[in-house]
């Protein structure tokens, strides 16, 4: 896996009088450092490693400290096949942004054309539509696998190798490689000014042991959770295992930010006629209680929360999983509709779960202004 930590080069160190950028003040200087090192969103992904790509060492310590013997053997079989790829994030607007965006009642960007009612039921002002976080991020990653292995439900054993995408890289860490004055001025900046993507475990837990001790720097991330209709704590049991080890936990310890973004999954090819048990409870008992994975994150010291309920756009009742592209007669149209009015959220009913689980993970009891924490 490519090594994240960062390292100068053993360069001469510059004459401050000398050099334009070290005879700034102070306080423009870091401004400097900010504007070049910080401000993105890096999205992190597993992927199986290629003969050109640069694994690095991980924190063995870390490793030991793993209370199960799978997660040891799990992690220490990506360690030795797998390397982490790094992505700037290509969404057109931010978390926070997206975050306002689904839950204003007000919005609505349907378009005043009967030819596009078909379209129109994927646009925010639609009684059941808020926006995918998966279509948003969708340009995110390199052509040849532009959705994530998360996004399309492939196994990792069924994954594409690619090219190594180093952090440096996507960062332009060279600054830090100029002299070492620079570097001990900005080396925590990476870290501390940048946000995290992760869509699967494996990925978080790669990239903080990688970090070593410096995960305790980090301190904005995003991820992104699916719930399947079946069964929405399923696909949050492994995020559970994960969150609950005391190694995983302990290198969360500086976060301060997280963006959440939730995807209900709808099997396409599956006939269903009444909401599953398992909605029927999220709707009654709320968010917190699918999984212990809103506890862990509970436990942590967030100052800023963002939380997304959103159908997966190939899911049933997502924009690439409906069948009335393929099938728009009458009759489909008509049964397809019903269903969605029977069996799916409202757009309301999102907006509330969201922001009662963004609430929870914020330790905002009932009744208190939550406008302090609001992005």
């Amino acid at each position: 896996m490519e090594h994240p930590q960062l390292t100068c080069l053993s360069t001469p160190l510059p004459n401050a009088s000398t050099s334009p950028l070290l005879r700034l003040p102070a306080e423009l200087r870091n401004r400097i450092y900010d504007l070049v090192l910080g401000g993105n969103f890096i999205h992190v992904e597993t992927r199986p490693r290629m003969p050109q790509c640069k694994p690095g060492p991980f924190d063995q310590a870390a490793l030991a400290e793993l209370s199960s013997n799978d997660l040891r053997a799990a992690h220490t079989i990506a360690n030795s096949t797998h390397c982490l790829h790094y992505y700037l994030c290509k969404s057109p607007i931010s978390e926070d942004e997206a975050y306002r965006r689904s839950q204003d009642p007000s919005l609505n960007e349907q378009v005043q054309d009967e030819a596009q009612w078909i379209s129109n039921l994927w646009q925010m002002g639609d009684d059941f539509h808020i926006d995918s976080c998966s279509k948003r991020h969708t340009h995110c990653y390199p052509h040849h696998f532009a959705t994530p292995s998360s996004h399309i439900g492939l196994t990792i054993k069924g994954l594409p190798a690619v090219q190594d995408v180093q952090l440096s890289d996507v960062l332009g860490l060279n600054l830090l490689q100029t002299c070492s004055q620079i570097y001990r001025e900005a080396k925590t900046i990476p870290l501390t000014q940048n946000t995290f993507g992760f869509s699967h475990p494996s990925d978080l837990t790669c990239f903080l042991f990688l970090l070593n001790r410096q995960s305790s720097l980090l301190r904005s991330i995003w991820l992104t959770w699916f719930l399947n209709d079946k069964d929405m704590s399923r696909g949050l049991d492994v995020w559970d295992i994960w969150l609950s080890e005391a190694a995983v936990a302990s290198r969360l310890s500086g976060l301060r930010v997280l963006h959440l973004s939730l995807s209900i999954t709808q099997d396409a090819t599956t006939y269903v006629v009444k909401p599953s048990h398992s909605l029927l409870v999220l709707r009654q008992h709320g968010l917190p209680q699918l999984s212990k994975s809103f506890q862990h994150l509970r436990k942590l010291s967030l100052e800023n929360v963002t939380v997304i309920l959103s159908e997966q756009r190939n899911s049933k009742f997502g924009d690439a999983g409906c069948p009335l592209w393929d099938n728009p007669e009458q009759e489909a149209v008509d049964e397809w509709l019903a269903l969605r009015q029977h069996i799916c959220l409202r757009a309301s009913e999102k907006r509330a779960l969201a922001e009662g689980l963004r609430r929870y993970l914020l330790k905002i009891e009932p009744g208190l202004d939550a406008d302090a924490s609001s992005p």
